[in-house]
């Protein structure tokens, strides 16, 4: 994938909204000269804080560079960065989706219930049957 206009925005946001966590970007250059360029991608956070990396990608090859991004890209809501000259592809995102956890009243309601349901199933089979 890539954005072939010099010095526009790349957003990735997740459908429907809500945060994700990005852990690993591939990227390569798309035009092959001597050296590496700087790529900084900022991360918005559901608070609205950001969080910063920057990756060297070498331009000496057209070859995909796997870049792991800190523990600090976890719940944000947009990752931005900007496609520079020279400019450069993308692929293989490795992003995780912020999971909710089960509120516990409702899990021990779900719990209490099961308890009560067993209690009455052993009661009825200890009770002497009428004959």
């Amino acid at each position: 994938m890539l954005n072939n206009t010099v010095d526009r925005d790349t957003v990735l946001t997740k459908d429907g909204g809500g945060s994700f966590s990005i852990g690993a970007i591939s990227l390569a250059t798309t035009n092959v000269v001597s050296g590496s360029f700087d790529l900084l991608f900022t991360g918005t956070k559901s608070d609205n804080s950001t969080v910063d990396q920057t990756f060297s990608i070498d331009n000496t090859t057209y070859a995909l560079e796997t870049f792991l991004f800190s523990s600090a890209f976890t719940d944000i809501v947009s990752l931005r960065w900007t496609q520079g000259s020279p400019s450069h592809q993308f692929d293989n995102l490795v992003l995780d989706e912020a999971v909710s956890a089960v509120p516990a009243p409702a899990g021990f309601l779900l719990f209490m219930t099961g308890l009560m349901g067993l209690g009455i199933m052993a009661r009825r089979s200890r009770k002497p049957s009428a004959a």
